[in-house]
């Protein structure tokens, strides 16, 4: 319970934290707003579209004129749109059906490839760009350097911070998607239980890519000893923009190798202009022959319907092959796809939007099927029918082609090897960071300790250089009956709590008794946390008093002053003569000499260290 409430004021007492989670919810439901009314305008428009194509069938005087001009076909998106009405592969797009044999499918506004995409102006876009974005570098901070894991952490507290954070990061997600959910209720939006299903689906998903990003920091903050933001900042770029735009620039390339779509119609013209001139030789032989039009009129018949059996459905049949051509292009870019998460989660928010590949090809299939039954229906009204009237091919809204959201059949697989990322980048950080923790024992007894050493006194240790006064350090930090003092900033193990807060989780990270550090506390001249301000040096002199709260005969301190403020040292050294009063061993490890009132004469010859025993703490200086 203390970790939850540790990592819980870590992430939601820091006002960045909470300005940033304030802005992800608002811009998501700004979002959510717009893609509602979008949306809204989509049925707006249908209702004027179908108004006008009604009104338009009555203006046509013969069955001829009816099928030369056709009608034009709606494409209505699924109502989970609102969520992703950037993250489609196509805008508003419709059709014509008519006689000819060219497949007309166009954006009304403008032409738009079937290769190209929406940018990121959309809900799933915020979690694409500024969830990721707050989650890499979140995770890159939570363990910075080893001095923060050396002094709080234990690998359990470890493991479960990374998880706990998450958890918690996470809910935050959660809450978003769930009340941007309820608001698109709230306004009106009625979604199918198919659609929340999808829904609930993105949100497992979005949950997980974030979670990977999360961990992709804490791997990049378990590698480096300190922050790294230009380094996370250029990882997040690769993965956010470079990768997926060279993904989707590699389908456009391989969707221009086929043949394309102009080619295609132009030969299925070709076969119709045949079967045209064709006919047109015929009836002028039979106007040669002076026979009547009752024989013409037979002839065009005879054709119409032979054309319906020989060359249409040979076109049709190339139809569906280009487009099965097309489509395993597709298929084979949805594949490479889940390799890379964020590549993946731009494919598959533009396929539940409706507004994606598969939706593009059920269109494509709802015309070949609409355009079959509108020339059946042409030859029969146009030669066996003899009602004058022309009659409207659509009774209903057969014009109205409604698309509908799906899971892609990858969405499994995707899934599962975005959590099998997540799960490696746990256990690869994890690695990493237990290894900061770990106590070397193959450092020699550096024997700094001897029998003739007294309790109640202070040793001042002259290491002769840095590697040195490492490793004894080291040697004492993994002993049982000794607390180790690093020298560390107070900036790099700050977790962004008030002093109060920190003092309180310091405390029962360490395992101490808060009125005994409390105590060592007011000796540093902090009689009340709650009226400091946090600063490097505060937390500072809150780990320093927590240290000394610790139950243990000796205190080993790595050169903890060194830097620090006068005032800090005189009421440090306090500290330390009213530990002596316990009958506690000190032992002050430094690679620079004490000053004291009588400095040192000569040279001092050692090895690897040289020890001084200070009778009077409060008479040298140690900075």
């Amino acid at each position: 319970m203390t970790l939850i409430n540790f990592e819980l004021e870590r992430i939601f007492t820091n006002k960045k934290n909470l300005i940033w989670l304030l802005l992800l919810f608002l811009i998501t439901i700004y979002f959510t707003n717009v893609g509602i009314t979008d949306y809204r305008n989509f049925i707006n428009d249908k209702k004027a579209f179908s108004n006008f194509e009604k009104e338009r069938a009555k203006s046509f005087a013969t069955y001829s004129q009816y099928y030369a001009f056709g009608f034009r076909l709606f494409y209505q998106p699924s109502k989970l749109l609102i969520f992703f009405r950037n993250s489609n592969i196509f805008q508003n797009i419709e059709s014509n059906i008519d006689g000819s044999e060219i497949i007309k499918v166009y954006n009304p506004k403008k032409g738009k490839s079937i290769a190209d995409r929406g940018n990121f102006k959309d809900f799933a876009g915020v979690f694409f760009l500024l969830g990721s974005l707050l989650m890499i570098y979140t995770g890159s901070i939570s363990f910075i350097n080893s001095s923060f894991l050396k002094c709080f952490m234990s690998k359990k507290n470890i493991f479960l911070s990374i998880i706990i954070r998450l958890i918690l990061l996470n809910a935050v997600f959660v809450f978003i998607l769930t009340i941007n959910y309820a608001y698109a209720r709230l306004r009106g939006i009625s979604f199918s239980q198919e659609e929340t299903t999808i829904f609930i689906s993105y949100g497992t998903y979005t949950l997980i890519f974030l979670s990977f990003f999360y961990l992709t920091g804490t791997f990049i903050s378990a590698i480096f000893k300190s922050k790294k933001t230009g380094l996370v900042l250029t990882v997040w770029i690769v993965l956010i923009l470079g990768i997926p735009e060279i993904n989707n620039n590699s389908l456009i390339n391989r969707i221009a190798e086929t043949p394309n779509h102009e080619s295609l119609n132009l030969k299925k013209l070709k076969a119709l202009m045949e079967m045209e001139k064709d006919t047109q030789k015929r009836v002028l032989q039979i106007l040669k022959e002076n026979k009547n039009q009752e024989e013409i009129k037979e002839i065009h018949k005879n054709n119409a319907f032979k054309f319906y059996e020989d060359v249409y459905q040979g076109n049709k049949k190339t139809e569906a092959e280009y487009n099965h051509q097309v489509s395993m292009v597709i298929r084979k870019y949805e594949k490479e796809s889940i390799i890379i998460p964020t590549s993946y989660y731009r494919f598959f928010t533009g396929e539940i939007s409706s507004m994606g590949y598969a939706g593009y090809f059920d269109f494509l299939d709802y015309i070949s099927k609409l355009r079959e039954e509108f020339f059946t229906f042409y030859l029969n009204r146009r030669y066996d029918s003899t009602e004058k009237d022309v009659e409207h091919f659509v009774k209903g809204e057969e014009n109205i082609f409604r698309a509908r959201s799906r899971l892609p059949e990858t969405f499994t697989g995707g899934l599962a090897i975005t959590l099998l990322y997540t799960l490696i980048l746990f256990a690869a950080s994890c690695f990493l960071l237990f290894r900061k923790l770990k106590v070397r024992r193959d450092i020699e007894d550096p024997k700094l300790t001897a029998e003739e050493d007294e309790d109640g006194k202070m040793y001042f240790a002259l290491c002769k250089n840095d590697k040195t006064r490492n490793e004894i350090a080291e040697f004492y930090r993994g002993s049982p009956n000794t607390v180790c003092v690093d020298n560390i900033k107070g900036c790099e193990i700050d977790p962004g709590l008030s002093p109060a807060n920190t003092f309180k989780y310091f405390c029962r990270f360490k395992g101490v008794d808060a009125g005994r550090a409390a105590e060592n506390l007011e000796i540093l001249g902090i009689k009340d946390l709650s009226k400091e301000k946090r600063s490097c040096e505060m937390t500072k002199k809150i780990y320093c008093a927590v240290c000394f709260a610790k139950d243990a005969a000796g205190i080993v301190i790595d050169d903890f002053i060194d830097r620090e403020s006068r005032d800090f040292e005189r009421k440090f050294l306090d500290l330390i003569e009213h530990a002596l009063e316990g009958e506690r061993t000190i032992i002050y490890l430094s690679t620079q000499i004490y000053y004291f009132d009588s400095p040192f004469t000569g040279d001092i010859k050692m090895k690897k260290f040289k020890k001084f025993r200070i009778e009077k703490p409060s008479a040298i200086t140690i900075r």
